[in-house]
């Protein structure tokens, strides 16, 4: 099955985000640079999430999410591709490279010829690809 998932406009984007953090406060400045980081792109607005509250610009208090007075502090990513750069390099050393190798594979493989390409046991890469969902 295959779901395709087009560009959001801001309201979209500030809706992601409020689907994500139910119980938000999120002011029309967080959303505007929030849509200006991701560019509508879901995948990249997910990431951004994460990567703000990973650094503690997102802080949950009493049941109730809030963005800290210094959202673009050091640490948050000007460019998308720093974001990227970013979370991959979190990653262990084999789940980059299993990264390289779907890279290698093209935009669209199944986990079939992955694990062909990787030379992984079909439970070790499920787990993988699990983990790096």
């Amino acid at each position: 099955m295959e779901v395709r998932v087009g560009s959001l406009d801001a309201s979209q984007t500030q809706a992601l985000a409020d689907s994500l953090f139910p119980a938000a406060d999120f002011s029309d400045d967080f959303a505007d640079y929030l849509f200006s980081q991701s560019q509508g792109n879901p995948l990249i607005t997910v990431e951004v999430l994460r990567l703000l509250h990973r650094q503690g610009v997102l802080r949950e208090k009493e049941g109730l999410w809030t963005v800290q007075p210094d959202l673009k502090g050091e640490g948050v990513p000007e460019r998308v591709s720093s974001l990227v750069s970013r979370r991959i390099g979190e990653l262990s050393r084999e789940d980059r490279e299993l990264l390289q190798t779907a890279a290698v594979a093209g935009q669209r493989f199944t986990a079939e010829q992955l694990q062909s390409i990787a030379g992984l046991p079909r439970m070790q890469l499920m787990t993988a690809l699990f983990r790096l969902e």
